[in-house]
């Protein structure tokens, strides 16, 4: 498979969908060569190219779940609700070990999205150039306001999502021809800003781009949305999305949701398969499988 990129949307908790869908490629053995993800798509896309199914889905639904991962009296102390240290590096090191020599040696090319503070714009990270690649897991995964920044590298990084919502034009960039996009939300679920410019302005005094680039994000949102759906006219993208819209935020963790999601993603990836390994065939008539 040439010329395929793999792309991958965030959304914090909303992710657990991406898990289930993921889950449906590892287990029928699609692994696209190009992957590009951001925020919670980046944790996704790791537990992918380390072909371990069930990780992510643990991850949303037994290690989010516990109040050492998550609490929000955690921000009024840490600044931070998510316990990202314990999360990106304990968990995957110690408690539900990643497989990072799978990952590393994996022949895809992945390439996990950042927002880099200074410039309000998106900053790329690929896996195998990358010596610490679960720090920059966890910067693509750091939300705004409710987890610190994350500094890489003498960068000041957060959400990669902020800068690029749907990585579909680094895809393109790359040289990628057709695109298979995951998405964790409708297509119109954001129309508007998400935060106050007062509010964000006083947060984050002292990254005025990221400022903007946070107030500019639902227009980015659309933007990317309108060039998906050109290149799905154009044939040349195939999007998975939720099937049925459940009402989840960035944040929600509540089990019974989270596993409806997941369930969903799976279910979803598996009504489709048939229809995406026809679309696969028809734009590249080679084996898409190994």
């Amino acid at each position: 498979m040439q010329n395929v990129g793999l792309i991958l949307q965030g959304g914090g908790m909303r992710g657990v969908y991406t898990s289930g869908v993921l889950d449906f490629f590892m287990e029928n053995q699609l692994f696209f060569p190009y992957v590009v993800a951001v925020s919670a798509g980046a944790c996704n896309a790791a537990a992918y190219l380390s072909r371990q199914p069930g990780f992510g889905r643990r991850m949303y639904l037994d290690h989010l779940q516990s109040s050492k991962s998550v609490s929000l009296m955690r921000w009024f102390t840490k600044k931070s609700v998510f316990h990202m240290d314990f999360i990106f590096e304990e968990i995957p090191t110690k408690i539900d070990p990643l497989d990072f020599d799978t990952l590393f040696n994996a022949k895809e090319q992945l390439w996990v999205g950042t927002t880099d503070c200074e410039t309000g714009k998106s900053l790329f990270f690929n896996h195998r150039q990358c010596k610490q690649i679960f720090q920059v897991v966890k910067a693509s995964c750091s939300l705004p306001i409710i987890t610190p920044i994350v500094e890489y590298e003498g960068r000041k990084l957060l959400d990669g999502g902020i800068a690029e919502p749907i990585p579909i034009e680094k895809s393109l960039i790359d040289g990628n021809e057709f695109h298979v996009i995951v998405l964790t939300s409708q297509f119109e679920y954001l129309k508007r800003p998400l935060i106050n410019r007062w509010f964000l302005s006083f947060f984050y005094a002292q990254y005025p781009e990221l400022v903007q680039a946070l107030i500019d994000h639902h227009e980015k949102f659309l933007k990317n949305i309108k060039r998906i759906q050109q290149l799905e006219q154009q044939q040349k993208a195939f999007i998975i999305r939720p099937s049925v819209h459940i009402s989840l935020s960035s944040i929600h963790n509540q089990r019974q949701k989270l596993t409806s999601l997941y369930e969903m993603g799976y279910h979803d990836a598996k009504q489709q398969f048939s229809q995406l390994a026809n679309w696969l065939h028809d734009q590249m008539p080679v084996s898409t499988f190994h």
